[in-house]
This record gives C-alpha cells, structure tokens and sequence, in this order.
C-alpha cells in the first residue's frame, strides 16, 4: 500500500519520488520476524518483483525493535528531556537509521 501511494503522490506532482530504503520497525526477535528479514536483505520480496516494474530498494541496516519505549516515543506530552530517554534501548538504532538517511541524501545531492 505504501508504495502505490507513493507512486501516486509521484504522479500527482509530477515528478518520480525513488525510494532511500526500507525501513524494518517493530522487529522482534523470533523465526517469523528472522525469515522475513533475510528476505528482504535478499531481495526477495515478492510484491516488488511482481512484472518486473518496480525493484527492491534496498534494506536499511538498523533495524527498529518493538519496545515499549517506542510506542511511547510518540506521546508528545510526555516529560522526556533527551532522545536516548525517550526510546530507551532502541535509540541507537535509531539513531543509525538517521545516520543512514542522511548519507544517502547526501550521496544523492552530488
């Protein structure tokens, strides 16, 4: 669904929005979230392959956990001070995530 809606964004405007990456959330330690993940690093993902029209963008490394304190992280209200406080374990991976996007979009403005 993400994807047709971007697609259609794209036409709106009139100008192609190419994806950065994929990015993996709620990701939980058992078989079914593993496979899925080899999947994708693989390139497997059969929707993407559908006709050849659209390819795989590629999977981001950092990967973010299902945790409490993510889910959390979207109260606004809430009296954190600093992001490592709010999302806990996960920050790091997020924190690469950020640092993973903004390579690419430098990379792309070159």
């Amino acid at each position: 669904m993400i994807v047709d809606n971007v697609a259609g964004f794209a036409r709106d405007i009139g100008r192609p929005l190419p994806a950065l990456g994929i990015v993996a959330t709620k990701v939980q330690g058992n078989k079914l979230h593993e496979r899925v993940i080899a999947d994708l690093e693989a390139k497997r993902l059969g929707h993407f392959r559908e006709n050849g029209v659209l390819q795989q963008p590629p999977l981001f490394r950092n990967k973010i956990p299902q945790t409490v304190d993510v889910a959390r992280g979207a109260d606004i209200d809430a009296d954190i001070r600093t992001f490592k406080q709010k999302y806990g374990d996960a920050y790091d991976a997020l924190h690469g995530l950020t640092q993973e996007i903004k390579q690419l979009c430098e990379m792309k403005k070159h």
